[in-house]
């Protein structure tokens, strides 16, 4: 759960002839949320796949003590969830929201194969993972998990939904500071052999300029060394446009003490040796292999 689960909430339920509180620890999960003492409306819990609207309502009209509430709609009823505090509050509104859209998401590429819906579904699902308030990784980590297990499943996405899928995750790397994991090897596998590959390098160079501009640790964080190590390897074997590497290392620096951005220099430096690196260790196994399978 986004929320801690020691948080005190109290729970409104609107029945037919009665209104009454009920005072609970409420937990969130990614399918349900329960409470810990099981009574009352919560003596079973309450399946966030059958939520039909989430919203922040006013309730100081017949409740002057309280100024607002979250409201879970159903079918047959309202439950108003009052937290202690309007952050308190906060928290749970977007963290709910989030579990109910990516819920609804995964339902929805349950009930179709056609690739276009699909590609629509997960770039929905990405634009509501840029707009969430929710500063935490595992919004992106839900998002990419499903995105991923999508395109294994789907062989027959055709490259331009594919290259829609990428364009709209483009923007991530300059909202995430640093990236996430499980973002940068996203990236990573559709810089080195993606049907995609050249897509991907003019989607991701804002991102890689960020990286490259501003004091990362590629020691701590070696999976962006990775992703941009990648990311410079595939922009040099565009064998269509092999000025697209000199290019871009001349906007990234400029000459001499003019340049703002001192990292730049080692930073690329260190991307550099890495992709070297990398292309030796790839040779030297691919001949270790021959060999050993000859003999």
């Amino acid at each position: 759960s986004h929320v801690s689960p020691h948080k005190r909430v109290i729970g409104k339920v609107f029945g037919s002839i009665n209104r009454r509180w009920e005072k609970h620890t409420v937990v969130l999960t990614d399918t349900q949320i329960y409470s810990q003492e099981k009574y009352g409306i919560f003596s079973m819990p309450i399946f966030l796949d059958l939520i039909q609207h989430i919203d922040v309502v006013t309730v100081s009209t017949w409740e002057p003590a309280i100024n607002s509430a979250v409201q879970l709609r159903f079918t047959d009823g309202i439950v108003l969830l009052q937290a202690n505090s309007q952050n308190e509050r906060d928290q749970w509104f977007h963290s709910l929201l989030w579990k109910f859209n990516i819920l609804n998401s995964k339902k929805a590429l349950k009930l179709t194969s056609c690739p276009e819906i699909v590609a629509k579904e997960l770039k929905s699902l990405v634009s509501t993972a840029l707009k969430s308030q929710l500063h935490d990784p595992q919004v992106w980590t839900d998002c990419l998990v499903l995105i991923s297990n999508q395109l294994n499943h789907t062989n027959s996405l055709p490259p331009n939904a594919l290259e829609e899928i990428i364009e709209a995750l483009g923007p991530a790397l300059g909202q995430l500071n640093p990236p996430t994991p499980e973002l940068c090897d996203f990236f990573s596998r559709y810089c080195r052999d993606g049907p995609c590959a050249a897509t991907a390098v003019v989607v991701f160079a804002p991102g890689v300029h960020c990286i490259l501009k501003h004091n990362v640790d590629f020691g701590k964080y070696t999976y962006i060394r990775t992703f941009a190590r990648d990311f410079i390897i595939a922009l040099a074997s565009q064998d269509t446009c092999p000025e697209n590497l000199p290019c871009f290392i001349h906007t990234m620096h400029s000459p001499g003490a003019r340049c703002p951005h001192p990292r730049v220099l080692p930073n690329l430096m260190a991307v550099f040796l890495a992709a070297i690196w990398s292309a030796f260790d790839t040779k030297c196994s691919y001949r270790y292999h021959q060999l050993t399978t000859s003999s």
